[in-house]
């Protein structure tokens, strides 16, 4: 386009019904006259004030409903384990690998549990695979003794004879700490062979 095509453009025709135009215009000439679409969508976005206060009312609305989320989160974590100030917790101190696994029914596989002692005393650990219907698993539970500072490995064989072809079914680990119950602490899905995950 010639500067006379544009400037009679900017003139004459352009409307300045919406932001659209000029923000398309003062992307391309700050760019050389090139953009990708992508970028120009970007900065239609940035100066369109309806889409900037109605995202603004989602945000505080995902905001407060995330912030109370994760302190409720925070409660119940607390509530399960009791630390003292010299020990640390981490959410993944037991946990299954892989996480994620596709298989066909009929199959089987090994799944590992991981159980790290984060503490500074040796914990004794019992862990109970909960398994969906059509899943079961050798061994289904495991009782040891992690000192300081080690991890503990269980592996464990899982057979499906039925599977979910439409989303993962959950395997999940109930963990008792030193006597005390903790509840599921870790999971691993199992996903039909084919289906996306």
């Amino acid at each position: 386009m010639s500067f006379e095509n544009l400037a009679d453009f900017i003139q004459r025709r352009m409307r300045m019904s919406h932001i659209y135009q000029p923000v398309v215009l003062m992307s391309l000439l700050e760019n050389g006259g090139t953009r990708h679409e992508q970028d120009i969508a970007r900065d239609l976005l940035s100066h369109d004030q309806s889409q900037i206060d109605y995202y603004t009312v989602i945000a505080k609305n995902m905001v407060g409903n995330f912030e109370a989320s994760a302190q409720r989160l925070a409660e119940v974590l607390a509530s399960l384990v009791e630390d003292t100030p010299a020990e640390k917790c981490r959410a993944d101190w037991v946990r299954f690998e892989p996480y994620r696994v596709q298989l066909a029914a009929g199959a089987s596989t090994t799944v590992d549990v991981i159980i790290e002692n984060l503490a500074s005393e040796p914990i004794d650990v019992a862990i109970r695979l909960i398994m969906a219907p059509g899943v079961t698993a050798d061994p289904p539970t495991v009782c040891c003794r992690v000192t300081p500072g080690e991890h503990y490995r269980s592996s464990h064989e899982i057979h499906l004879s039925e599977l979910d072809r439409t989303g993962p079914t959950i395997l999940c680990v109930d963990v008792n700490r030193n006597g005390q119950p903790l509840g599921w602490l870790a999971e691993c899905q199992l996903w039909h062979e084919g289906t996306p995950c």
